[in-house]
């Protein structure tokens, strides 16, 4: 009894280990996969906005929009076009930076000069907003397209974030909370599969 109570101990450690190493996989596997923003779905990481970083990215914009006109269709396109959708978020991103580069610029010299009659600097982000709502048009048709694509999470996440930034968010919570269940179910299927197999390796034992 003493053993299967250790054999238990074992398999249930491993059990959390082999989470672990999924969820570090999973956000290995995303930090590697794109040089764009660091933040996907668990992890965000900062986007370039410098004029290098900003040039090389709308070379690699218009480089997977001739690749996906000729590009045979399967998963392997839907991966193409979530890679397009991040691109875009990236770039929405970087303007946004710049614009609240100036727009913070121009609100510091507001105040210095206290001038009651000088107008106030306004904000506009619709230049950023206008990448923001082609990556939700480019989410929009993955999960059409491809709801069994195996980065559908990512998209998730990408389609949620983009719709915050165009002040929709209760679209957002919606495809948030889709990323989360997908990582729970995940979790489920790894305990229920390792339950299982623990229950027939008992069955043996007794």
């Amino acid at each position: 009894m003493l053993r299967n109570k250790k054999l238990i101990s074992i398999l249930v450690a491993l059990m959390v280990i082999s989470f672990s190493l999924d969820v570090m996989a999973q956000r290995k596997r995303r930090e590697t996969r794109s040089t764009g923003p660091k933040k996907t779905t668990m992890d965000v990481k900062e986007v370039k906005s410098d004029k290098a970083s900003m040039e090389k990215r709308d070379e690699a914009i218009k480089q997977l929009n001739d690749l996906i006109k000729d590009y045979p269709e399967g998963p392997r396109k839907a991966e193409v076009y979530r890679r397009l959708a991040e691109l875009y978020w990236e770039k929405a991103k970087g303007i946004k930076d710049v614009i609240m580069k100036e727009f913070n610029k121009a609100t510091d010299k507001y105040y210095e000069i206290n001038d009651p009659n000088a107008p106030m600097p306004e904000l506009d982000l619709k230049p950023s907003w206008v990448w923001n709502n082609k990556a939700v048009d480019i989410c929009d048709y993955i999960i059409k397209k491809y709801p069994a694509f195996t980065g559908i999470d990512e998209v998730y996440f990408f389609m949620a974030s983009n719709l915050m930034e165009i002040g929709q968010p209760l679209r957002a919570v919606r495809y948030y909370k889709l990323v989360v269940e997908k990582y729970i179910s995940r979790w489920v299927n790894t305990f229920l599969t390792t339950i299982t197999f623990l229950k027939r390796f008992l069955t043996t034992r007794l």
